[in-house]
């Protein structure tokens, strides 16, 4: 990713209940600045807590070079069904 890009990119993340795949648009720079640690609601404030999650549990967040297993994504509906419970 180039510095300052403004290139268009989605953002996809697999619930890992449901097998759903959902996705958000996001531009180069943005993933760059939360890459370098800008946090999420920052970087996108326009998007909705579900959307940055998205972003969150995307490929994207192999960048992040963190030891931690990941991504994990629940959907909104399948997160619905946990809180029920």
């Amino acid at each position: 990713m180039a510095g300052g890009s403004t290139r268009l990119r989605v953002a996809i993340a697999e619930c890992k209940v449901c097998e759903t795949r959902e996705s958000t648009e996001v531009q180069s720079h943005e993933i760059e600045m939360w890459v370098m640690g800008d946090e999420a609601q920052t970087v996108w404030p326009q998007k909705s807590a579900q959307e940055r999650e998205i972003v969150m549990q995307s490929q994207y967040a192999r960048l992040l070079n963190r030891p931690f297993p990941g991504p994990y994504y629940i959907c909104g509906p399948c997160s619905d069904k946990f809180e029920e419970e």
